[in-house]
C-alpha cells in the first residue's frame, strides 16, 4: 500500500516547530493515519469541513483539542497538503473554517510548490 505524501504549508511548520516534543509526537501520530488513510480516514482522527477542506483531530497534553486542516489537490497522486492549525476553543469554529477554506483556495490557485515535508512516509 502506497503511503500519502504530506506535505506543509508555512502556518503548520511553525505550529509544529513550537510544539514539545510529546506533543509533536502526538501530531505525527495523527499525521501517521492520514499518510496510511488519505481520504478513507474517518472519525474520530478527521472530519469533512466542506469545499475539499477536512480537518485531521488529535490532543496534546493537558487534554488539549487541536486541529490542522488539510486538502487533497486533484491529479497529483496520493498527496495531502496541511493547511492551518490551531488549538479547538470553541463547539464550532466558524473563523477557523472558513479560514482553512480560503487557504485552500490560495493553495490551488496561487501557490508555486514551496511546501515543506515534516513527516516522513517511509
Amino acid at each position: 500500500m502506497d503511503l500519502f505524501e504530506i506535505y506543509l504549508d508555512d502556518e503548520v511548520l511553525e505550529f509544529l516547530d513550537a510544539l514539545a516534543i510529546v506533543d509533536l509526537a502526538r501530531a505525527d501520530t495523527a499525521a501517521g493515519y492520514l499518510a496510511e488513510h488519505g481520504p478513507t480516514l474517518g472519525e474520530p482522527h478527521c472530519r469533512h469541513l466542506g469545499e475539499g477542506v477536512r480537518e485531521l483531530r488529535f490532543r496534546l497534553t493537558g487534554d488539549r483539542p487541536t486541529r490542522i486542516t488539510y486538502w487533497f489537490p486533484p491529479k497529483t497522486g496520493p498527496l495531502a497538503i496541511l493547511l492551518t492549525a490551531f488549538r479547538k476553543t470553541k463547539q464550532v469554529e466558524i473563523k477557523q473554517v472558513a479560514r482553512a477554506k480560503q487557504a485552500r483556495k490560495v493553495c490551488e490557485t496561487e501557490h508555486e510548490t514551496t511546501y515543506h515535508t515534516m513527516f516522513e512516509t517511509e
